[in-house]
């Protein structure tokens, strides 16, 4: 910005990873916080809420091993944002942006995102995204999910889960052969993906709304609208 005198300006560093640590607890509901390069840690909890909050830079730079194909094993990921494990807790009416790897990373079973917006995620432009979901019945609906290097939802292992009613978009940004929604090798077991507005995926590969990629089965696609995609579904 030219010459600036250092003692004018504002230099911001993270000072702690996690600004509410829920690990195990239950019953805890956390609203009307804004949180800022810092995230919130839901990890192996029950019945905790977290509703009309925000948080922003979850997650700084980090290294990693996997760039693609993270570990089925969700504690073993790198770049995990806001933590969403354990069973029956819920993120809703939130904000969440700006990661250099997840928004959330949400595992565990019956645990849900609901009504948030989560965009510009995965600066380090691997395997991660806005949402990355693993585990069982878990619902994702009413959110908007947008601004990623790659997908905007990765549901890799998810069974028995619903994604409805979203709208998914701007994906593609840095990385090719990607959908805006995508799993591979993963039995859905009737997985739901219905009633989403996915569209404006810029990769220069396989361009995709809805990408199943090798070896998935045993999901559910119905009333989706896609758009500015290559193909509307990849199987």
């Amino acid at each position: 910005l030219g010459k600036v005198n250092p003692n004018d300006a504002m230099v911001e560093a993270q000072t702690r990873r996690i600004a509410f640590d829920l690990d195990g607890l239950s019953f805890i509901e956390i609203k009307g916080i804004h949180i800022k390069a810092a995230m919130v840690n839901i990890h192996s909890s029950e019945n905790c809420i977290v509703e009309d909050c925000s948080v922003r830079y979850p997650v700084p730079f980090f290294h990693f091993s996997e760039e693609f194909g993270r570990s089925s094993n969700p504690e073993n990921w790198s770049g995990k944002g806001v933590i969403l494990s354990g069973k029956n807790n819920i993120i809703r009416n939130t904000y969440i942006a700006h990661s250099w790897g997840d928004g959330i990373s949400m595992w565990g079973e019956n645990n849900r995102i609901e009504n948030c917006i989560i965009e510009d995620c995965n600066w380090m432009a691997i395997d991660c995204a806005p949402v990355a979901v693993t585990g069982k019945n878990h619902i994702i609906t009413n959110n908007t999910l947008r601004q990623a290097a790659r997908c905007g939802l990765v549901h890799r292992h998810l069974e028995t889960g619903k994604i409805t009613f979203n709208d998914i978009s701007l994906g593609g940004i840095l990385c090719t052969d990607l959908g805006l929604t995508y799993t591979y090798a993963t039995n859905g077991k009737n997985t739901e993906i219905a009633y989403n507005w996915i569209h404006d995926n810029w990769s220069k590969g396989p361009t995709s709304g809805i990408y199943l990629d090798n070896n998935d089965t045993a999901f559910v696609v119905h009333h989706n609208v896609v758009w500015n995609c290559k193909e509307g579904i990849r199987v």
